[in-house]
């Protein structure tokens, strides 16, 4: 998946899995909650819009980001 503005090299996020230990303590990282389908710039594809927390120990930051699909001509 490719961001707007990334080019040809496009980027890629890497999910980290855990040890599938689960307890109490202080969360940094990232949360999506929303993901829909939508034609944002209306070239007749559908492109991905979510929206995503980021948390780290001095501020939380409030995303809404688009994912423009690259459709195949």
């Amino acid at each position: 998946m490719a961001c707007q503005g990334a080019g040809s090299g496009g980027l890629t996020h890497v999910i980290k899995w855990g040890d599938g230990f689960w307890g109490l303590g202080t969360f940094n990282g990232e949360k999506w909650d929303q993901l829909i389908l939508h034609d944002i710039d209306g070239d007749g594809d559908l492109d991905i819009v979510a929206n995503c927390e980021e948390y780290n120990r001095l501020r939380s930051i409030i995303s809404a980001v688009w994912f423009e699909n690259p459709a195949l001509s």
